[in-house]
């Protein structure tokens, strides 16, 4: 392989995350497909589809899931541009790649590689891309070509033109890649926030004084291979003679989102509670092919959330397309918080207005821990509280009473070890009926 251009086109995926494709020898092509990916890995979240998987990048950020069955180029990429990645890796022949898609994935800020199994030259790209407009084929504007050596030249989509080849000096990143690198925006000056005017404070301290709540943060540390414990992912109890659960949608193995032990919970932290139960469990489906409606809504069918009393050790824990990694929860951290603005009846503008500029405060470290309460839910992995909404409201309703459900358990996509398990980023909320203790449901949003 050509160190010196190599090392140009990884350093461009690593930073500004653009989008070409390679093509030539299958060797050569699928030793640097599998290089860039892991450098734009590095640098963002990247979900590919391949019909090999072995040697991709997977854990954390990025994953890339086999191509098989029903899962087809068209149809995982439109499930994974719904999870807004940073980038997206796809490798197929070129009669099976979706161009419009990629094309309009490029367009959106996503960046893409895509690499051609058995194209020895770019003359099937280039007529594949040729009934598009100049526009959006610059989209897509770089054609790498290898050979049995490494990489031979570098193509321009729109005209067609060898911008590099073989013996050539090493190229610019902006020649290498068709696009320019990505400036930096300068260094934010922190500026800090005053407190607010005490009056403003006595205020939110009269209006939020009976909405605070008791909320328990986990205190995770690496799983001990407890099966009962309360955790984030891994291994479960299950039912007796019972196989790991399955998406009721598409069939695949669903990973634990958490399993909380009653008798682990911390003191105030089980009043909602079941009387005859010892666990509660909640398994998410990840599939990226799953074809499920709605995945987001509350009670969609995608997922199992339910109470059991007792249980055996499950044998294994199934490898799905995206890996967790699984803490057990050891203890919780308690503290108050109060409701969204939206939740909150009644609230002034200025007193909104007054509750970002907390918030901002906590968020540079600035605010006290009044101040703190007083700003709002708080991201990450709770027990109980109020839910941080990403979007807007979404109270689920019992489908039996018609009720308004409880918040019991918020999960975090965006940090923690269940990033990535049903969004890029997000928010979601686990509930229950006040009413009808075994109605749970699940809902999230994504920022």
């Amino acid at each position: 392989m050509n160190d010196a251009i190599e090392n140009v086109l990884l350093e461009a995926l690593a930073s500004d995350l653009p989008a070409f494709v390679i093509v030539g020898d299958d060797a050569a092509a699928r030793a640097l497909a599998r290089a860039c990916a892991g450098s734009a890995g590095e640098g963002g979240v990247l979900i590919g589809f391949a019909r090999d998987t072995e040697g991709w990048p997977s854990g954390g950020p990025a994953r890339v899931v086999r191509l098989e069955g029903e899962l087809t180029p068209v149809n995982g990429l439109r499930a994974a541009l719904r999870q807004d990645p940073d980038f997206l890796v796809l490798e197929a022949p070129v009669g099976e790649v979706p161009w419009e898609l990629i094309v309009t994935a490029a367009q959106t800020g996503h960046g893409a590689l895509v690499r051609v199994e058995a194209c020895l030259d770019e003359g099937a790209v280039l007529d594949a891309l040729r009934p598009l407009a100049d526009w959006a084929r610059a989209a897509l504007p770089r054609v790498v070509v290898c050979d049995p050596r490494g990489v031979a030249r570098i193509v321009d989509t729109v005209s067609g033109d060898a911008v590099w080849s073989r013996g050539q000096p090493a190229p610019s990143r902006e020649v290498a890649t068709g696009r320019a690198p990505r400036v930096p925006p300068p260094p934010t000056v922190r500026e800090p926030i005053p407190p607010l005017e005490p009056a403003v404070l006595d205020s939110l301290r009269r209006v939020l004084a009976p909405l605070v709540r008791r909320v328990f943060v986990p205190v995770l540390e690496e799983p001990a291979g407890d099966a009962a414990r309360s955790k984030l992912g891994g291994l479960p109890l299950l039912l007796p003679g019972e196989e790991w659960p399955r998406c009721p949608s598409c069939g695949l193995a669903m990973p634990l989102a958490f399993q909380l032990a009653r008798a682990e919970l911390p003191e105030g932290g089980a009043a909602w509670w079941r009387g005859d139960a010892s666990h509660l469990q909640f398994f998410y489906c990840c599939s990226t092919g799953c074809d499920v409606e709605d995945g987001w809504e509350a009670f969609a069918k995608n997922r199992l959330i339910r109470f059991i009393d007792g249980g055996e050790p499950a044998a294994s824990v199934p490898r799905f397309e995206q890996s967790f990694a699984a803490r057990d929860i050891v203890s919780w951290e308690s503290t108050e918080e109060t409701p969204a603005n939206d939740d909150v009846p009644g609230l002034s503008e200025d007193l909104r207005e007054a509750r970002w500029r907390l918030a901002d405060r906590a968020h540079q470290g600035d605010a006290s821990p009044e101040e703190r309460v007083l700003a709002g839910p708080r991201n990450g992995q709770k027990l109980l509280g109020w839910p941080r909404w990403t979007q807007g409201v979404e109270w689920a309703t019992c489908p039996r009473c018609g009720e308004r459900m409880e918040f019991i358990f918020q999960i975090d996509a965006d940090e923690g070890p269940l990033e990535m398990l049903f969004a890029a980023d997000g928010t979601g909320h686990v509930s229950q009926c006040s009413r009808h203790e075994d109605v749970l449901a699940f809902r999230w949003a994504c920022g």
